[in-house]
């Protein structure tokens, strides 16, 4: 055939389960002059319907379009046509993303496209804000979205991922604490201050947990003691 479609045309398996291909309406009389799908001469010795016949049934005064196969029919020529298709599904581990001081977090997914042909919108269609990126890698059971977070504002927002006949939303949650950078215990000298998470200053040693470090030079860092 001469033409492609606009954009893929998808089944969803939620909807329907098995599906009939009807082509008509060729809106390209100079090109295409008729129409030839693979034809028979003879019925179809196995049964198999190779084509429909569309009529008009009325019954109790009701009339009904109808699509019988053509194998149910003596002397017509039956006809087949040949098309890829696959029903797309898109799902994922989770259905939030809670992004921390590492400023990144990972989602399993399961996809019939490729990450390249994914898509990473907020929900309503925008842009994603600022501080998110989303990027995405492999394919089926490998698929994978990775949501990154910059900035030391906090923020929310829900996420669809989409691809032709497929999409999920993912509500990302980030809590603005990943503008400042990790520092080994040995990096930390004598002219810093070591703070606790509520903001306390810490005098002596600091027991084991997470710490801000605010160098000489202004800059603040996290620290772990283990």
């Amino acid at each position: 055939m001469p033409f492609k479609f606009a954009q893929p045309v998808v089944i969803s398996q939620d909807i329907c389960s098995a599906y009939v291909l009807r082509f008509s309406g060729f809106n390209d009389p100079d090109n295409v002059t008729y129409f030839a799908p693979y034809q028979s001469a003879v019925d179809n010795p196995d049964g198999f319907a190779l084509g429909w016949v569309q009529k008009e049934i009325t019954m109790n005064g009701e009339t009904k379009s109808s699509l019988t196969p053509v194998a149910y029919y003596s002397g017509f020529q039956s006809f087949a046509i040949m098309v890829d298709g696959a029903y797309p599904w898109l799902d994922a581990d989770a259905d939030k993303a809670d992004i921390s001081e590492s400023g990144v977090c990972e989602i399993a997914l399961g996809s019939y496209y490729d990450g390249s042909e994914l898509m990473a919108t907020q929900e309503d269609g925008s842009a994603l804000p600022e501080w998110l990126a989303v990027t995405f890698s492999g394919r089926y059971n490998e698929a994978k979205a990775v949501f990154t977070a910059k900035g030391d504002k906090a923020g929310t927002c829900n996420v669809k991922i989409a691809a032709p006949g497929v999409e999920k939303v993912i509500t990302v949650s980030y809590d603005g604490s990943a503008s400042v950078e990790f520092v080994s215990a040995d990096a930390v000298n004598g002219e810093s201050q070591v703070y606790n998470l509520t903001g306390q200053k810490v005098v002596g040693t600091p027991s084991a947990g997470l710490y801000l470090v605010r160098k000489a030079d202004g800059k603040v860092y996290k620290q772990v003691v283990k």
